[in-house]
């Protein structure tokens, strides 16, 4: 059943700077939060639109639904933060949910790429947060770049026929692929024989320097750390996402039992990394008011 609801422009503090947001407010009653946090340099609305479609959706079935600029985007005030240093942010806006709507039992975050991540390492220090929905988490680092990049773009186009023939009609081009995917090569080689994967590397508080020369070892240490449930999305046609899978992979994660409860993880075919057309949008929209219950 489809509900009205309305969309309202929202304000509130944060560390001395007004941070500004939509609130997708259902009509009827609600018990069920979700918190959508931006990633990357954007803002609310989303690429081609993704966040408001999602909360609208989301509204209409009955499920409250802020969206929000962190500080220094978009609308909101103060210098621009990096991904891994929104802790405050998201601690803000669920301080706006639950002082306005004391009527919500259940809080859950949305994120997208680095704002997936931002989640991960802010959720297990919240108890107010029941669940979290991330979508292709960004863990990069040249090891993992480098190995996706090898696997997923140069064997495709390895065995493309439109690529070699556009390679024969120009030399040059030949010479500059081969420098390129030798140095690619390089990289996957020396990952090979001095690997750092996540199941050799170790977490304790996330901090900012973890974030930034850690990155997958964080994510997944605060995924593990955090309480509640996890809905984990991956793309099938997305490069961040086989990076995840690869650290993911190369972990211990899964072999811990409570990890193995909390987790439901989706594997979307053919979807891009941003979800970009109403097949797989609608999937990811269904699959989140299933993880939800509301």
């Amino acid at each position: 059943m489809t509900n009205s609801f309305l969309d309202t422009p929202v304000k509130f503090e944060c560390s001395g700077n007004l941070l500004h947001g939509i609130l997708s407010k259902p009509e009827t009653s609600y018990d069920t939060a979700v918190i959508i946090v931006v990633g990357g340099p954007q803002f609310r609305v989303g690429s081609h639109r993704q966040f408001v479609l999602l909360a609208r959706h989301l509204a209409s079935q009955g499920v409250l639904v802020l969206r929000f600029d962190y500080t220094g985007m978009g609308y909101s005030e103060g210098h621009p933060k990096k991904f891994y240093e929104i802790d405050h942010d998201i601690h803000a806006a669920i301080d706006f949910v639950n002082t306005n709507f004391p009527q919500v039992k259940n809080t859950h975050l949305w994120g997208l790429c680095d704002a997936a991540s931002a989640i991960a390492f802010t959720a297990y220090t919240d108890s107010r947060i029941d669940g979290i929905i991330i979508s292709n988490p960004w863990v990069r680092s040249d090891a993992s770049h480098s190995e996706v990049i090898l696997k997923n773009y140069y064997r495709d186009r390895i065995f493309s026929w439109d690529v070699w023939r556009e390679l024969l009609v120009s030399p040059s081009k030949i010479f500059n692929a081969v420098i390129s995917l030798a140095g690619v090569c390089a990289k996957v080689l020396v990952n090979i024989f001095y690997p750092k994967s996540s199941k050799q590397k170790s977490v304790n508080e996330i901090t900012l320097i973890d974030r930034q020369n850690n990155l997958a070892a964080s994510v997944l240490t605060g995924m593990s750390r955090f309480n509640g449930k996890i809905c984990l999305f991956l793309s099938e046609k997305d490069l961040t996402a086989d990076e995840f899978k690869r650290e993911f992979e190369n972990s211990d994660w899964m072999e811990r039992v409570e990890n193995m409860q909390k987790i439901t993880i989706h594997y979307l075919d053919e979807a891009d990394h941003t979800f970009s057309t109403a097949l797989w949008r609608g999937q990811v929209e269904k699959l989140t008011m299933k993880f939800l219950g509301a």
